[in-house]
Formats: structure tokens, sequence, C-alpha cells
């Protein structure tokens, strides 16, 4: 064990004194293996079909609605009906935030395109 620790202190001091970089990257990659995160286990057991199980974490993706879910004319909204199913296959595979824009800041027109979301499901449960 200390002839080990010695050929290891020897190539260490070798590496040193000829390739600084290399022991630098060394340093860097033991750093890494002792501080990497880990991964905390679940606590539902190895069934993943526990009752108590977390929910599947799905990924985020924003969607602009103006022009592809949402038109307005004459200040006034409309839904585009042949969007509505696109949208709802996209809401099996990630968590979808929508985001739109108004063409005036009103709270009567934000109300209307509320209504008009909801009413079509897009906020339903599972959705």
């Amino acid at each position: 064990m200390v002839a080990a620790r010695m050929n290891l202190v020897e190539l260490l001091n070798i590496l040193g004194s000829r390739r600084p970089v290399v022991v630098a990257l060394l340093v860097i990659a033991i750093v890494f293996v002792l501080f990497r995160p880990r991964r905390k286990p679940l606590s539902g057991g190895a069934s993943g079909s526990a009752a108590g199980a977390l929910p599947k974490q799905l990924q985020a993706a924003s969607l602009s609605t103006e022009s592809i879910l949402l038109e307005f004319s004459n200040g006034a909204p409309r839904l585009k009906q042949e969007s509505l199913e696109p949208l709802f296959r996209l809401c099996t595979r990630f968590d979808v935030f929508l985001v739109t824009q108004l063409p005036v800041d009103s709270d009567d027109l934000e109300a209307a395109v509320m209504t008009m979301l909801e009413s079509a499901g897009v906020f339903a449960e599972g959705r």
C-alpha cells in the first residue's frame, strides 16, 4: 500500500511538473465524481403503480395561442377548432403552458378568451 502511494505521488509530481493541465483535469474529474448530484430513490419501492406513487413528470412546453389557437377579428376572439386536437395530443406528452397576447389590454377581452378556452375543454383535467 505504501509503495502504491509512493508511485501515485511520484506520478502526480511528474505529471504536475510536465503537464499541469492533466493534473487539473484529473482534479476536476475527481471532484465531479465525489460531489455529483445523486438521485433520491422513490419512496414507493420498486412498483411504479403503487397507490402512493408520484405522478409522472412531463417536460414543459410553452405555446403561443396567437394565430395558432386563437384569432382576433375586430377585437373579438375566435377559437380555431382544427387546432384543438393537436393541442390535446401535445398535452399527453408535455406540460403545456399557453401564452396569449391580447391585441388590446382589456379585462373583458381576457375574460372572453378564458371563457372560450374553458368551454373548449382546454383546462379540463388531464389536458
